[in-house]
């Protein structure tokens, strides 16, 4: 395993050398780990597997139970594992999603953006992340971890907007404002991660990234990312996590709910009504849910947090600071949206439905529902629009302003207003 402080600076560093991260970018496979990180010895982990064999009848009990958990994230609790094997009539060239984040793109190195693939060893597998960054940033001990939703993996969230707007709805814009880098990867089983997903190995594999982050990368802050799933799993990896002395965090919860099965079954609710017995078939789906170990619960861990956390959920469009859907502009490179879109008036009463997680199922709900739960660092913010629609500018300006503050510091354009 390479140094992997030499990878961001001086001769060594990855931007300097195009053809080695051209080649990783276009190979299927996740590169040699350039970090470990370990729950179990290696030794358990073999004796394992040999207990397994020779008890024949749990092994076979347990890969059973293995393969319904592997089905049902292929189904709809994770179907980013599906990614590698569908063809590309049906979800598009993931790996030619990646492929656009090489160097020989001319639109990456002309926005100053460098990407770099790296695999986390854990247990044994490999996870597989991306870095992201710019060559005058990448040793300033800022990063970013970013953990992406349901069917997304980092090939898609990364890879697939880079067309002259890349900007409005791209998680750059918000390293922009931040000055900081990122990391994003892959869960077990997707894309070029290896390994099996399932609730247990995926709250290992972003406890690791985030362990990396703090020691490989020896980040002074930390933000952490996550959208949909991918703020609950961020709240997994939360449990019991102890901070490091000296570094800063701030993690962001976009639009996650409570907790799994209470997701599914409002899901499965709004898809099915129209069949019937579609109440009972729901309540089904939260039962397998639960049953198969995939409750993802949200609560608990950020009712534990002590750091700063954001919340963003989805409010009724009376409640945000302008009418979201009819204040824009006209310029030649398109529509721009000039106005807020989003609140911090955030109250229990004018959260709703996004179109994918009911109003009772979302985290800011939960949370501001439950008397229990320490306020004091908790930032609730309502925005416009639905499950899927993308940050504007203005919003992603009002994030890394609120963002700066939960880390003490001022923002470059408020610097830059008084000197």
């Amino acid at each position: 395993m390479g140094s992997v402080q030499s990878l961001l600076s001086g001769e060594t560093a990855f931007y300097n050398h195009p053809d080695l991260v051209e080649k990783e970018m276009l190979q299927k496979s996740a590169p040699a780990p350039c970090y470990s990180y370990n729950t179990t010895s290696r030794i358990w982990q073999i004796a394992r597997r040999i207990l397994l064999v020779i008890l024949l009848p749990i092994g076979i009990s347990l890969l059973t139970y293995r393969i319904m958990q592997w089905t049902a994230a292929c189904c709809g609790l994770l179907p980013a594992v599906a990614l590698a094997y569908l063809p590309k009539c049906i979800c598009g060239d993931i790996h030619g999603m990646r492929a656009r984040l090489a160097p020989s793109r001319e639109w990456t190195t002309q926005a100053g953006w460098y990407h770099k693939r790296i695999s986390i060893e854990v247990d044994g597998q490999l996870i597989d992340c991306l870095i992201t960054g710019k060559s005058a940033t990448l040793q300033n001990g800022r990063w970013m971890i970013t953990s992406t939703g349901n069917g997304e993996s980092y090939e898609t969230r990364w890879g697939q907007s880079y067309y002259r707007d890349f900007g409005e709805h791209s998680m750059r814009e918000l390293l922009k404002e931040i000055d900081c880098n990122a990391i994003s990867f892959n869960c077990p089983g997707v894309m070029g991660s290896s390994g099996v997903p399932n609730k247990e190995t995926i709250t290992k594999a972003s406890r690791a990234v985030l362990k990396f982050v703090e020691e490989g990368l020896k980040a002074e802050k930390i933000v952490w990312y996550g959208y949909s799933m991918g703020g609950a799993i961020q709240a997994a990896a939360l449990n019991n996590h102890q901070p490091k002395e000296g570094v800063k965090y701030c993690f962001i919860k976009d639009r996650t709910f409570s907790n799994l099965a209470d997701a599914a079954d409002g899901v499965a609710q709004d898809f099915l009504s129209i069949l019937p017995l579609s109440r009972l078939i729901a309540k089904l789906v939260k039962l397998g849910v639960k049953l198969l170990g995939w409750n993802f619960d949200s609560v608990s861990s950020s009712k534990t947090l002590k750091e700063h956390e954001i919340i963003i959920q989805t409010v009724r469009k009376e409640a945000l600071l302008t009418d979201f859907e009819s204040d824009y502009s006209y310029t030649e490179s398109g529509y721009t949206y000039t106005k807020n879109d989003y609140t911090e008036s955030v109250n229990p009463e004018t959260i709703e439905s996004d179109g994918m997680i009911t109003k009772e199922a979302s985290l800011a709900y939960a949370l501001l529902t439950d008397p229990t739960c320490p306020k004091e660092k908790k930032h609730f913010i309502g925005i416009g629009g639905w499950h899927g629609t993308k940050l504007r500018k203005n919003f992603i300006s009002f994030l890394g302003q609120k963002i700066h503050s939960c880390l003490d510091e001022e923002s470059p354009a408020a610097v830059a207003a008084t000197a």
